[in-house]
């Protein structure tokens, strides 16, 4: 594609599941729980009627009516997984077209999905997806993918003075630096902070923090 001279840092997150360097802000879709009804009837259907005591005959493994309900089952998740991927297509193609520079932080995303509160939410965010996509994009379009060290302090770092909040807690989304006094959204401020790391880490070819460009 055309190089441009725009450059983008990406913070990707729950609350926010994309927030850039621009300031904009993107919520994260939960696909899950929109399904979640239809698929809750149907697995409960089909452990209804593996039940002994059930009146009729037992819903054997391999029967016609087991087969049926596990068919229902598969759809429902092959429809999340496709209202996930084609909304990733879409957000990531954008990214990469408008940005001749994208810079993420490199997630560890199976130690994060072993949280059971956050799992399924974390599912739905598709991390891994939207890096990979981004990835496999920028080569094939001639851009520029870094992803910074995951232990970078991006959401505690003030972007205006770069002076280090040790006392941001997770539940803190708007906080106040108290060096300069200057107001963040968490998450825009950590994706100004993961540009600048990552624009430092192309100027100075540096990796030994586990930054790769």
């Amino acid at each position: 594609m055309p190089k441009t001279d725009k450059k983008i840092g990406i913070d990707l997150g729950l609350c926010n599941w994309m927030a850039d360097s621009d300031g904009k802000t993107m919520p994260r879709k939960d696909y899950t729980r929109k399904f979640a009804l239809k698929l809750k009837f149907q697995q409960r259907k089909l452990k209804l009627n593996r039940k002994k005591g059930k009146k009729g005959a037992l819903l054997q493994k391999g029967s016609r009516k087991f087969s049926k309900i596990k068919l229902k089952i598969g759809k429902i998740h092959a429809k999340i997984g496709d209202l996930r991927r084609n909304n990733i297509h879409q957000e990531t193609s954008k990214i990469i077209n408008e940005n001749q520079v994208i810079v993420l932080e490199s997630l560890k995303v199976k130690n994060m999905i072993r949280n059971k509160k956050l799992s399924k939410a974390i599912a739905d965010a598709s991390w891994g997806e939207v890096v990979r996509q981004l990835s496999y994009k920028a080569n094939r379009k001639g851009r520029t993918l870094i992803q910074i060290d995951e232990w970078f302090p991006s959401s505690k770092k003030c972007c205006n003075c770069g002076n280090i909040n040790k006392n941001l807690r997770l539940r803190d989304r708007i906080w106040q630096c108290p060096h300069c006094q200057m107001e963040h959204e968490r998450d825009i401020n950590a994706a100004k902070n993961i540009l600048a790391h990552g624009l430092w880490v192309l100027a100075s070819k540096e990796t030994g923090s586990g930054a790769a460009a």
